[in-house]
């Protein structure tokens, strides 16, 4: 497939539409840009690469493929994203801003170490991985199917958390504390090193359920409740 490298800022026209199905590369280092997106659609592959660059993107960002941000010892602010295949944050020392309301048809990854993702809008994917880095919630999330948490931080920040199945393994920093926790299929806390706040925390099993608690620090929830069938161990 054919790649397109952009070392600027771009402000899209409302006259132009956008046919490129390839991969398109903003490498900008040193400074600050800007990507006005007029709402438009892209049908292409988007990746934001590059050093000390901050970024803003200005309108929605709408992609019919995948998403990546890979700057380092930067910063990423944005409005609402709706993106069909994966979004990816692999930075290091990245602090992203995602202003608006995320819907991600695939999976969403934060894999650099030192990134920071804090969240305004209403965030939802099909699986959610977070492996180092940060995310706090300043609104709900949802994940159809998993959520994975690896030597991360995870602050839901008393809004309401909905997925199929969780687990939280080694090495995480996981404040769930004055949120709802809604529970399709089952909930894992089993990393060694993971530390687990839960204060006035509710957990609700909508289906046939499982509840795995064996990390090392205590845990305990304001109420766990079974609509179903399910096991408690």
């Amino acid at each position: 497939s054919s790649e397109l490298h952009i070392y600027a800022g771009l402000t899209m026209s409302t006259l132009v539409d956008i046919e490129f199905d390839g991969s398109v590369i903003f490498e900008a280092d040193n400074g600050s840009e800007t990507f006005i997106t007029c709402n438009k659609q892209f049908a292409c592959n988007i990746k934001f690469a590059g050093l000390m660059n901050n970024w803003t993107i200005t309108g929605a960002l709408n992609c019919n493929k995948s998403v990546q941000i890979a700057t380092h010892f930067s910063s990423f602010s944005c409005e609402s994203l709706d993106i069909e295949g994966n979004f990816t944050i692999s930075g290091n020392s990245l602090a992203i801003s995602l202003n608006g309301d995320v819907e991600v048809t695939k999976d969403f990854y934060i894999l650099g170490t030192g990134a920071s993702v804090t969240t305004l809008g209403a965030l939802a994917f099909r699986n959610g991985y977070v492996y180092g880095g940060s995310l706090l919630l300043g609104n709900e999330m949802k994940a159809s199917h998993e959520l994975y948490f690896s030597s991360g931080a995870f602050t839901s920040n008393g809004h309401n958390i909905s997925f199929n199945s969780c687990i939280i393994n080694e090495s995480c920093t996981v404040n769930l504390s004055n949120s709802d926790i809604n529970i399709t299929n089952k909930f894992t806390i089993t990393g060694a090193g993971s530390n687990i706040t839960s204060t006035n925390t509710s957990l609700y099993f909508s289906g046939g359920s499982g509840l795995l608690l064996s990390a090392e620090p205590a845990v305990g929830f304001k109420v766990v409740n079974f609509s179903n069938s399910g096991t408690l161990n």
